[in-house]
């Protein structure tokens, strides 16, 4: 099983200057939420997702609750079948949540899978946030600077 470093993932969805996958932290601050650490990210999350997911997100809506509430407990359980799929840019094709759970609990190696016939690149930008009046402008930058403090830790090897 091959493993990627989380800061080095999740520095792999910048295209240019743009960063590619605002939904990450997203899903973060909605971990934060769940720890009582902000009192809005669920409610982000849940806007967020029925545009990610489209009708499966009613039927798995319990799934991330569960899926944080795993980490907590067993940590990342480093097997074949929990491995994020990536594209063949080295972005995430599946496993959008796992990696959310990784950067709230602070693991750091992350087991990956390439899947070289996927075409799935998903693009959602602080401006794709924007586009779909999933939230307001005071949360935009609080996902912004979420997202800016994570770099900084993984730069100064916090994370």
């Amino acid at each position: 099983m091959k493993f990627i470093n989380v800061c080095d993932l999740v520095n792999n969805h910048f295209i240019g200057r743009n960063f590619v996958r605002m939904d990450i932290f997203v899903r973060l601050l909605a971990i934060e939420h769940y720890y009582e650490k902000n009192d809005f990210g669920i409610k982000m999350y849940d806007t967020m997702q029925p545009y990610c997911m489209g009708k499966r997100f009613e039927h798995r809506k319990n799934g991330f609750k569960a899926l944080i509430e795993s980490f907590e407990e067993n940590g990342y359980v480093c097997n074949k079948e929990n491995a994020l799929v990536l594209n063949q840019h080295m972005r995430i094709a599946a496993g959008a949540h796992r990696l959310a759970c990784c950067m709230y609990f602070g693991i750091q190696e992350i087991p990956y899978v390439v899947d070289l016939k996927s075409r799935k690149d998903t693009k959602r930008t602080v401006e794709w946030l924007k586009s779909k009046d999933l939230i307001d402008a005071v949360h935009i930058a609080e996902t912004i600077i979420r997202s800016r403090l994570f770099f900084f830790e993984c730069s100064e090897g916090i994370s």
